[in-house]
């Protein structure tokens, strides 16, 4: 099975070309390395899979399965929050499930406090419900499986003290920043 495969990819950068015609397959079972001098187009190829660039001609296809993690070079990181809650926060989806829950509530709660007893009401009210008992169910899930816990570890595993957990990104140096978020991009289990 092909994770990645690039179609006569060709990319120019600042009327330089980087790429010309590239065409190539990575399996899940390959290891591929990336060597060259700088300016030769290694983080260009990463950034073309992560889709953080679009090449000029051709095309970049990813499995839809594949669950890709990227470290960029240079890490702009905004205080305001503590670090943990940075790394629970990065997985992609669980502020969304968290803002439907809200949404199913508040309708669960519109539509209670409205007293209206009809048929279509109470197949408002238990449509709600369901999304709600739905949503529930996803938010278990998703906590067990990326579980403050693991990300504790994984923070450790790192360098941090737990005495970090709480403290403010801002006050974390440029190295420490990066750890940051590698913790976050190990979390998400790419």
């Amino acid at each position: 099975m092909s994770l990645v495969v690039f179609s006569d990819v060709s990319l120019h950068l600042g009327g330089r070309p980087i790429v010309e015609n590239l065409s190539l397959r990575i399996g899940d079972k390959d290891r591929v390395g990336l060597v060259g001098p700088n300016g030769s187009g290694k983080t260009t190829l990463l950034r073309l899979i992560a889709r953080e660039q679009t090449p000029d001609g051709g095309a970049v296809h990813r499995a839809k399965t594949m669950r890709l993690g990227y470290l960029p070079q240079d890490v702009t990181v905004e205080g305001g929050k503590p670090l943990l809650a940075f790394v629970l926060e990065s997985i992609p989806g669980r502020a969304s499930l968290d803002e439907d829950l809200a949404t199913a509530e508040a309708d669960l709660e519109a539509l209670s406090a409205a007293g209206d007893h009809s048929e279509e009401a109470q197949e408002q009210m238990l449509e709600a419900a369901g999304r709600i008992a739905d949503l529930h169910e996803r938010i278990a899930h998703f906590d067990g499986e990326y579980s403050e816990h693991h990300a504790k570890r994984i923070m450790a595993g790192l360098g941090f003290k737990d005495s970090d957990h709480v403290r403010d990104m801002s006050e974390f140096s440029g190295g420490w920043k990066m750890r940051a978020v590698l913790s976050s991009l190990l979390f998400q289990q790419p």
